[in-house]
């Protein structure tokens, strides 16, 4: 095992250095989120239990019960997170100038995202991410080269040189994940102590030396390893980041816990007197007048019935005890309470409909309320981009990290067997675009119908229509329905890549010979010239014409059995009535003897 050179911890301490404020503002925001004042950053225990205060946090008075949460952040940020949930984001792959070979890649690229962002439940990844952004500043996710797994990183475990990060590029990056569960870690048990449950692990890059340096210092651990692909070039750093706001300079920018404290705190220290007033003030006062020796009646008794004061009368005589009711505090308290709330809203771009599911005032129809909701979306348009940019980053740089001599899907004889290598590149040969929202719902049958519909409009053929409402998995399914077209594939990819002009009879000549067009069409527009993509579209022409020539002896063999068919039943009908004919006749002629024998009879 190597020691740990000075030069690699000085980089280590220095890079955390850093971040040292920052840590400081993210334990803050983390505790107005969840309204919990004793939570720290540093337990990963069960000890930091959220949401659990002792009486006495944000109280002015200790005879009063625990404070009322009015807690404004969270509310704002777990709307704005459900907006986002409802945005499938996905991605979409299309060929630029790219030949035959692009369009398999981008054919199967497509695939695998398809699949692996469903697996992996992106979406619901994102969000966590974005709620990081939301609460502290920024959200960060981490892509294993190794498997490929995508993970959560926690926000303040990461740390960069902000001076890289102020001109758009880094060279090295530091993980520090304490308390990490030794039973979690890719090395022997034989290596740490019995009683030892949890180590401070790090992770080092450094780009510039292409190197990945694991830590431990618990155990004095560490290794080293390689961070270059194939070529020898040095891999990016393997993170992704999601601002909620874009940083000025350096990484740090306003979250909306930072917008929106000093509002919090307000709204804190009304509900505090509101709710100190509304249990310290009596519903009742009794005014009780004294005896003429000023001496009184009663004494001063308070509870919470009501409180009993005694006065002196001065104009003499014996009134009546007077009962009174005052309000427990002023109506200006309230109003105040609920401005500092919709200031709130306003400031993040909220509405009452988001965030209570409450009509706004002044909202009466249908068309003003979906006028509402299109500004609303409007105002969130520079997150969403945040969040659709994050996808993007997330799908190149597991391009960019993958090992290139790993296949891109599992084996099947329907399809080439492409790397990853080969998605290298083609890469500069295709475009990535995602959009906040399918074209099609994942749900089975709302799918159905919506393929249904565009296929009886005429937009998409059946075979089509059989591939998309394949959800997505490569075997089951619609899988039986697909082969005919998957079949279809194989005899164009059998064409161009190895000059095979002949195909199985049953194989549908109507559904080749379209795809054989849909191919041309898609190389002929996705070149530059009329020399890129020349070949391919020839190949395809003459397996275009041996598809047009197998239908014609088709039909000329169909045509001399329809008519040899329609001969022999001329024939057979022709037959039929000549012999009715000549029955007739005899049958008349029987007819005509028998009437002149019995005229001969009756003569004599």
């Amino acid at each position: 095992m190597k020691q740990i050179s000075d030069k690699i911890l000085q980089q280590l301490n220095r890079l955390e250095g850093f971040h040292s404020t920052q840590r400081t503002k993210y334990r803050r925001n983390y505790r107005m989120f969840e309204y919990s004042p004793n939570i720290s950053l540093d337990n990963l225990d069960d000890a930091s239990a959220v949401g659990y205060y002792q009486q006495g946090f944000f109280d002015i008075e200790d005879d009063t019960t625990s404070s009322v949460q009015e807690n404004v952040i969270r509310s704002v940020i777990e709307t704005l997170i459900a907006d986002v949930a409802s945005r499938k984001v996905i991605p979409r792959f299309n060929t630029v100038n790219g030949q035959f070979r692009d369009f398999q890649i981008t054919r199967e690229l497509q695939q695998y995202f398809d699949i692996y962002f469903r697996n992996i439940n992106l979406n619901k990844l994102v969000c966590r991410v974005f709620q990081d952004a939301c609460i502290f500043e920024q959200g960060i996710i981490y892509i294993d080269r190794d498997n490929l797994n995508i993970e959560r990183c926690l926000p303040w475990q990461v740390f960069v040189d902000p001076r890289e990060a102020s001109y758009d590029t880094l060279t090295q990056i530091a993980w520090k994940r304490e308390q990490y569960p030794v039973r979690l870690l890719p090395l022997k048990p034989e290596m740490f102590p019995d009683n030892m449950e949890t180590v401070t692990y790090w992770n080092y890059w450094d780009i510039n030396e292409g190197k990945k340096y694991y830590y431990i210092p618990e155990i004095n651990y560490f290794e080293e390893e390689t961070w270059k692909d194939e070529e020898g070039k040095s891999l990016p750093v393997p993170f992704v980041f999601l601002n909620y706001s874009n940083p000025i300079k350096g990484t740090s920018c306003q979250s909306i816990v930072d917008v929106l404290y000093g509002i919090q705190m307000a709204i804190d220290a009304i509900v505090c007197k509101i709710k100190d007033a509304s249990q310290l003030a009596s519903p009742l006062v009794y005014f009780v007048p004294e005896d003429g020796d000023n001496k009184p009646k009663v004494r001063n008794l308070s509870n919470r019935v009501g409180t009993i004061i005694t006065y002196s009368n001065l104009n003499g005589g014996g009134n009546p005890v007077t009962v009174a009711t005052h309000p427990a505090m002023d109506p200006q308290w309230v109003q105040l309470l609920d401005k500092f709330k919709q200031d709130a809203y306003e400031l993040i771009g909220v509405s009452q409909l988001s965030a209570s599911s409450k009509k706004p005032a002044g909202l009466n129809s249908g068309v003003a309320i979906e006028s509402m909701e299109n500004i609303e979306a409007n105002r969130f348009e520079t997150q969403l981009n945040n969040i659709i940019r994050t996808y993007n980053d997330i799908t190149s740089l597991m391009i960019q990290l993958v090992n290139g001599d790993v296949s891109l899907l599992p084996y099947s004889k329907f399809r080439p067997d492409l790397k990853w290598g080969d998605v290298k590149v083609s890469v500069n040969s295709m475009s990535l675009q995602f959009t906040a929202g399918e074209m099609f719902s994942s749900d089975p049958v709302k799918k159905l119908e919506q393929v249904t519909m565009f296929e009886n409009a005429g937009k998409i053929s059946g075979a089509r229509a059989n591939q998309l409402l394949e959800i997505p998995d490569l075997e089951q399914g619609y899988s039986f329905m697909n082969n005919n077209f998957n079949a279809v594939l194989k005899v164009i990819d059998d064409c161009i890549e190895n000059d095979v002009y002949d195909y199985p009879l049953f194989i549908d000549d109507e559904l080749l010979k379209e795809e054989i067009v849909n191919t041309q069409t898609a190389l002929f527009s996705s070149s530059s010239n009329s020399i890129d993509n020349a070949e391919d579209i020839e190949k395809l022409t003459k397996l275009l014409q041996v598809v047009i020539q197998r239908q014609g002896n088709a039909m000329t063999s169909a045509e001399m059995a329809a008519t040899n068919s329609i001969n022999q039943e001329i024939q057979a009908d022709m037959a039929d009535p000549n012999g009715q004919i000549n029955s007739a006749i005899n049958q008349a002629n029987e007819m005509l003897n028998t009437n002149n024998n019995e005229k001969e009879l009756s003569n004599g």
